[in-house]
């Protein structure tokens, strides 16, 4: 709960919920016609500005857009820990795939690495890259397709939620995990910018083995150093349909930070003029 962070440190942090009561909408029902909420809402009418009060933050709840503008200028004015609780339209609301006029589009189209032959059948971050999401979608398409999963990642990702390697062991999902590790965020070979003794923040402990987290809950575990060991690791987990993880080692120099690669930004076919 980084809200308690945010009160612990007495940071100025001006948090704003936009509470539709749901996921996408908090107007959906329970597709399976049953008596219990859809797993798409949420408690109708939450107040999430208490929980910032809980901590000894500031909580507001508005419903106008004037009342939100008042409450942000006072909060940023103020440098106290805030949470706005802002009212919407549950309807208002729509799922970030179909909002297509805000989906990338690559002016460059490259093959596959890994080939698909069937639509919907893939999950990506999304723009920028965001880490952390991979172990939770690899259990979702796992349990929801009953099918080999695979998932790829980079260390530094798989840092955010790789226990969830506990989870598709205990329910024995068909799930292969490629951790590539070049031992650091972006690379593993960056310096303490202090000068200090201590090892950067952007570096992990060199030469980890993540495989060896698959085998501590009974799944299997490989270490490759090479694209054919890959290629044959993916293939025979794929195939068994085991718990697998495989530390995929990579140069520590190997690494870039996303917004740095410019070649994979993507770039609007279409110009617009600044605005007056």
């Amino acid at each position: 709960m980084e809200v308690e962070t945010i009160c612990r440190y007495n940071l100025p942090v001006c948090i704003v919920v936009f509470n539709n009561n749901g996921i996408y909408k908090g107007t959906d029902v329970n597709p399976t016609g049953g008596s219990d909420p859809s797993p798409m809402v949420f408690v109708p009418d939450s107040r999430y500005d208490k929980m910032m009060e809980a901590f000894g933050g500031a909580g507001v709840n508005v419903t106008t857009p004037d009342e939100l503008y008042r409450a942000v200028s006072a909060a940023m004015d103020s440098g106290r820990p805030t949470l706005i609780n802002a009212v919407i339209d549950p309807n208002a609301g729509s799922e970030s795939g179909n909002i297509g006029s805000l989906n990338p589009t690559s002016a460059v189209r490259k093959g596959p690495k890994i080939d698909m032959h069937q639509p919907r059948k893939r999950l990506d971050v999304g723009t920028w890259g965001v880490m952390g999401i991979g172990m939770g979608f690899a259990v979702a398409a796992a349990v929801e397709s009953g099918k080999p999963v695979l998932a790829v990642e980079g260390d530094s990702a798989f840092g955010f939620s790789g226990m969830e390697v506990e989870t598709i062991c205990r329910y024995n999902l068909p799930v292969c995990i490629v951790v590539f590790n070049n031992n650091g965020i972006y690379k593993g070979t960056d310096v303490n910018p202090t000068g200090g003794s201590d090892p950067s923040p952007m570096v992990f402990v060199p030469d980890s083995r993540y495989d060896k987290m698959m085998e501590a809950f009974g799944g299997a575990g490989v270490n490759v150093t090479t694209p054919d060991e890959l290629y044959r690791a993916v293939s025979a987990a794929m195939d068994s349909g085991r718990p697998t993880l495989i530390n995929a080692v990579i140069d520590p120099n190997a690494g870039s930070e996303s917004g740095n690669i410019g070649s994979l930004n993507p770039t609007s076919a279409v110009r617009k003029g600044p605005k007056q």
